[in-house]
């Protein structure tokens, strides 16, 4: 009997095995992907026909249909069946200049999600079951069916998301492209230790009218050109050419500062986002828990009124308890749709919410609050860009004070003229070399203006530099404090939802018993509710205060291992720019960070944005024939139907 258990369970394993072996070959043209049913239909209507004459020619070869249809928590329109990637392949190239984002994927390892992992999960009960008649028996898995389920639960870290943002982010980029502008002008400025060399070419023609002894005039045209070759080479300027250099390197060297401040400053944001997320898909289980355990208590209370035990009243009191618990339920959710826009500004993309995972902090608070301060004056990058901002002003008012001394140059000129004034031995060559001097004696003031506007620059920089360091200095301050007495109050918090738990099992026996009321159960139930969503948030805001704590430090960044080089690398011309490769330009994609380049039209992977659907609760409430008549109540209230 064991042995004939055990050979069906083999040859149905094998079955499944065959029939997934067989569902690869099975190849479609995904054109585009929709959440929304409606939206689909409508988009298939409008492109079907152009579709049809687009691939008239290859569907007489072969049999294939142009669908529209659900593909696990999707709809697609695509091109199916095709027995070979060759043939799906030619449909493919007939669609490439109208779907420019189509392509081709296997229905058993990307459309039918559900149906996959459904068999994976058949074959794993069979093994169990083959191993219950034969431990010696050892059933393989198809490895591909393996990774696409851990694939569609690949957990997505914040580290992971942090060093996406590093390299994506526009306004990190903006502050990167700068830096490198500015590393030009250094350049720019130490040209001005090197000569210049400049050649000057004349070619035309002179006319000359000459009045003769009779007073009659001799007119001649005739060709000339001149030839110049100079070379200018400063010598002295007032220790401007130093200055300038100076002032160009302490520019590049705050706007790199700016670029880290801005770095960590959205990597500071991303954190509160990736946290939000988290925190309200937790707090959003509590309240459709929620809303459950109040639909339960009234399908109790309705029973106790059919049998006598409990009176009107109390069934409407349970329903009004019921839909505030969803109106709850909705408020939540909007949370969480908020926190889920925020993530994908910080990103750019969607990244479903079930593949965030808590992160582990991982950063050095120091002991005490002073220690921390000192950190954070020395190393903060807001203070940091200050001191190269006046850096930068110190070498601008010596750059100023260049027009207080002599310009020395040497110029080396050399010229050919030929046919000056039109006769052949008219052919004459210049060479020279002099000494310039030009020294200012008067400029209206100017000069003297522009030192002193350099000078009051200064001092603005550092009266700014000193504020930055109270804002700091406060910001830290607010940080630590905030860590500590959070810390504090959710070991508290913790006692008092332990503690309302067993007050509510107490208040359930007691209900029974008739020792407490409706209105108890009610009560104490919001407060089970109410102090667990303040645990979640109390947990969340602890994390966070700690990420607050080392960014004010300026040792965000470090915490997670990066490290920022002024490593300089010219900048190529990018008239259209496509970040994510989707064929899809940044100025109109929806999602200009997709993770694969297989997106739809939006240039997203299968969602352009968060669509919120229906809510549907399924609570079923009795009908009522004597409803409580509130109507003296509403009135007496100003409430009208």
């Amino acid at each position: 009997m064991e042995n004939n258990f055990f050979i069906k369970k083999v040859i149905l394993l094998c079955l499944l095995l065959s029939q997934m072996n067989a569902a690869e070959y099975y190849k479609k043209v995904v054109l585009a992907s929709f959440v929304n049913e409606t939206r689909a239909e409508a988009k298939f209507s409008k492109l079907q026909n152009i579709i049809e004459s687009k691939i008239q020619k290859q569907k007489e070869e072969y049999p294939f249909s142009v669908v529209v249809r659900p593909s696990g928590n999707k709809y697609i329109i695509a091109v199916e069946p095709f027995k070979s990637y060759e043939e799906a392949k030619k449909v493919l190239s007939a669609l490439k200049s109208s779907f420019p984002t189509a392509f081709i994927n296997n229905n058993a390892q990307v459309v039918d999600n559900n149906i996959e992992v459904i068999q994976d999960m058949t074959i794993l009960k069979v093994k169990e079951e083959v191993k219950e008649v034969d431990k010696t028996v050892v059933v393989k898995e198809k490895p591909e069916l393996k990774s696409e389920v851990n694939k569609v639960s690949n957990p997505y870290s914040l580290e992971r998301m942090l060093n996406e943002l590093i390299y994506t982010d526009p306004e990190i980029k903006e502050r990167l492209f700068q830096y490198n502008s500015i590393v030009e002008e250094i350049d720019i400025s130490d040209a001005g230790y090197y000569p210049t060399v400049d050649f000057i070419g004349k070619l035309g023609e002179k006319r000359s009218e000459k009045e003769q002894p009779d007073d009659s005039i001799t007119k001649d045209t005739y060709g000339t050109s001149e030839l110049t070759l100079r070379v200018v080479q400063n010598l002295f300027n007032g220790f401007g050419t130093q200055a300038a250099v100076n002032r160009d390197e302490a520019r590049a060297k705050a706007a790199f500062n700016k670029y880290i401040e801005v770095a960590q400053d959205k990597m500071y944001r991303a954190i509160e986002a990736y946290i939000k997320v988290i925190r309200y898909k937790e707090v959003l289980e509590i309240a459709k828990s929620n809303v459950k355990i109040h639909e339960e208590t009234l399908v109790k209370i309705e029973d106790r009124y059919e049998k006598g035990f409990s009176t009107l009243s109390e069934v409407e009191r349970v329903k009004g308890r019921l839909a505030l618990s969803k109106s709850n339920y909705v408020s939540e959710t909007n949370n969480l749709i908020d926190a889920k826009f925020n993530f994908h500004k910080a990103l750019g993309r969607n990244v479903d919410e079930t593949r965030l995972v808590m992160p582990e902090f991982n950063g050095n608070i120091p002991k005490s609050l002073e220690h921390a301060t000192d950190i954070a004056i020395h190393k903060n990058p807001s203070i940091l860009v200050a001191n190269h901002d006046i850096k930068v002003l110190q070498e601008s008012l010596q750059y100023s004070r260049k027009n207080d001394y002599p310009t020395l140059d040497l110029e080396l000129e050399g010229s050919r003229y030929n046919n000056l004034n039109g006769s052949s031995d008219a052919n004459e060559d210049d060479l020279s070399a002099m000494l310039v001097l030009n020294y200012n004696l008067y400029s209206g003031g100017a000069h003297r203006a522009e030192k002193q506007k350099y000078i009051s620059l200064l001092n603005y920089e550092y009266a700014h530099k000193n504020k930055l360091k109270r804002d700091v200095i406060e910001a830290l301050g607010l940080s630590w404090s905030a860590n500590k007495m959070i810390e504090e109050q959710y070991k508290y918090q913790l006692e008092y939802r332990d503690l309302t738990a067993k007050t509510k099992a107490a208040y359930d026996e007691e209900f029974q018993l008739g020792r407490r009321t409706l209105i108890d159960l009610l009560d104490v139930q919001d407060e089970v509710n109410n102090i667990k969503i303040k645990v979640i948030h109390n947990s969340y805001d602890l994390l966070f205060s700690k990420y607050r704590i080392i960014d004010a430090m300026g040792e965000l960044y470090q915490s997670f291992g990066h490290e920022f080089k002024e490593d300089y690398k010219k900048d190529a011309v990018l008239a259209y720019v496509d970040q994510d490769g989707d064929k899809i330009l940044n100025t109109e994609d929806q999602c200009d960070n997709s993770a694969t380049p297989e997106t739809n039209i939006y240039g997203c992977e299968g969602i352009n944005c968060i669509q919120v659907n229906e809510i549907k609760f399924n609570t079923e409430l009795k009908d009522q024939e004597n409803q409580l008549d509130t109507t003296g109540i509403q009135n007496l209230w100003g409430v009208k139907n």
